[in-house]
């Protein structure tokens, strides 16, 4: 996934009440090329970070920051992932806080085979990211062996669902993830 900034939105630091963002930059994985390119991050809190290759930086703006994310060096190509959580009602006042993991930062679990999860949050078989989400994780995903639902759960989601999934279950299970994370009146 490449992001490209244009100068306008850029340059314009919005707030965020209510929500979580948490952006990470690509490092080179799974055939993705590290991004060339960084991003500086800068928060009302006081948070001034360059984020590069394999960094995370996590903006929980609760009651409310300001946030302005603009290429840490113009021009060059930035290639990330960022994710905006909407808040349940009762985290939307929590306090504000950024929070940064560089590469060596970011736990990381390994099979015999080679094979490697970077724990960006929560935790997978035993290693766990000093991230931890104030929301419910409900895992999406297309593995659907017994062991699997277990290691999903065990490693800190609320729910699990494997594909292939009625739109219709999927909107129950966040409705009754809703109501157990904030209670009855949340999910209507």
């Amino acid at each position: 996934m490449s992001i490209q900034f244009s100068p306008v939105i850029a340059a314009q630091p919005r707030p965020l009440p209510g929500f979580t963002s948490l952006l990470y930059v690509n490092l080179d994985e799974l055939g993705v090329a590290a991004s060339p390119g960084a991003v500086r991050s800068r928060a009302s809190s006081g948070a001034d970070l360059v984020v590069g290759p394999g960094e995370i930086v996590w903006t929980h703006a609760g009651s409310g920051i300001v946030h302005e994310e603009v290429p840490a060096e113009p021009g060059r190509e930035l290639h990330g992932v960022q994710i905006f959580v909407n808040l349940s009602a009762k985290n939307k006042l929590t306090p504000a806080r950024v929070l940064h993991l560089e590469p060596g930062e970011v736990p990381e679990w390994q099979s015999d085979a080679g094979d490697r999860v970077r724990v960006v949050v929560g935790s997978y078989e035993g290693v766990s990211s000093p991230l931890v989400p104030v929301e419910p994780v409900l895992m999406l995903t297309a593995r659907d062996g017994a062991a699997d639902h277990v290691t999903g759960l065990d490693s800190g989601a609320d729910d699990y669902l494997a594909k292939p999934f009625s739109y219709a279950v999927l909107l129950a299970r966040l409705r009754a993830l809703l109501r157990r994370c904030s209670g009855p009146a949340a999910a209507r």
